[in-house]
């Protein structure tokens, strides 16, 4: 069984199939391909919690598109309109409705892939009714290969509701080591501020906030509907979602609780790092300024006199004598020093 499940993974889904199993009830299962997946049928009871079938596809291939949307007397799925719909969109948020005899469930995850943004999250989208769970996606996620791998090795869902119980709770997980990361930057960046390095340290830390802001935002922005659908599913009971560990799915809400929370708090440390070195900036502005206005309020009155005494007319004090140059530049230390003082008496610095 093990040496099916990675050419699955491995190789460019077929025909939209990246991977699927047939549940056994404890822990495992038989990879199927088409012809396994288009042999299911609805169980005559649904009652209980439910062994049958997860099928995952690529839902940019036309086949799994037109299998989502024809009718099971046709050799389709059979899933509503308005979920196959939801199921094919090209944007959606996280959500948890019923459609008839079965439950749209949208998650997101981070995005671990190489090169790509963890604050792009990727849309996990499942179709759940009795006897079968059909989950799509359009870029890799880590979290769905990781299920089929424990059922690879035994130790996997053992009914329909459990694939949707372990996926929510790895989604919920590996968001946890994202939120670590961004706390301990933070961590720095306001470390940084107190540091000896003032201009280095300040550069770092305004890096920092660029970069964590949009992904504090972006990642908010999807985990708080995400905390909305979790807690809906939580009070279903539909036949769909029998057999469902509700305690460990409270446990997942109550970490995407604190994910948002974390969020919140991280959005406002970080906006609160922003004013601190937008004030720090615009004191050290001020205070350039201000030396600059000093300094022009010394220099204005003295070039005002050198005005007076340059200009090329007659009766110019001291223009004959030797002394003349000596005795303009004592004056002039004088009338610098004298603004000196009282700028010093009226407390300009």
């Amino acid at each position: 069984m093990s040496a099916v499940l990675p050419s699955l993974l491995d190789q460019p889904p077929t025909q939209g199939l990246i991977l699927a199993w047939d549940l056994d009830g404890h822990g495992g299962g038989t990879p199927l391909d088409w012809d396994g997946v288009s042999r299911w049928a609805p169980p005559a009871e649904a009652h209980g919690a439910q062994t049958g079938q997860w099928v995952h596809l690529d839902r940019k291939q036309q086949d799994v598109r037109r299998w989502l949307k024809g009718k099971r007397s046709e050799g389709g799925a059979g899933v509503p309109p308005l979920a196959a719909r939801a199921l094919l969109a090209e944007a959606t948020r996280p959500r948890c409705q019923v459609y008839g005899h079965g439950v749209l469930i949208v998650l997101r995850g981070v995005n671990l892939n190489p090169g790509s943004a963890p604050e792009d999250m990727i849309s996990v989208r499942m179709w759940v009714e009795p006897g079968r769970v059909i989950s799509v996606r359009q870029r890799r996620l880590r979290a769905l290969n990781d299920l089929s791998q424990a059922l690879t090795d035994g130790h996997g869902p053992h009914h329909i509701a459990g694939i949707v119980d372990a996926l929510a709770s790895s989604l919920a997980g590996r968001m946890e080591v994202l939120l670590e990361e961004i706390e301990n930057d933070l961590d720095g960046a306001e470390d940084s501020l107190d540091g000896p390095e003032v201009r280095i340290d300040e550069r770092l830390a305004r890096e920092t906030v660029q970069k964590i802001r949009p992904m504090v935002i972006a990642l908010r922005r999807h985990m708080l509907p995400q905390r909305e659908a979790l807690s809906h599913m939580l009070t279903l009971n539909h036949p769909a979602l029998h057999g469902m560990d509700h305690e460990a799915l409270r446990e997942t809400v109550e970490q995407v609780v604190r994910y948002v929370e974390s969020l919140e708090s991280s959005r406002e440390r970080a906006l609160v790092l922003k004013d601190e070195l937008s004030s720090r900036q615009n004191d050290r502005l001020n205070q350039r300024i201000y030396i600059l206005t000093l300094a022009t309020g010394v220099f204005l009155p003295l070039s005002f006199l050198t005005g007076l005494l340059g200009i090329n007319v007659g009766g110019v004090p001291l223009a004959d004598s030797s002394l003349g140059f000596t005795v303009v530049c004592a004056l002039m230390m004088c009338l610098a020093a004298a603004e000196l003082w009282l700028f010093r008496k009226m407390r300009w610095f």
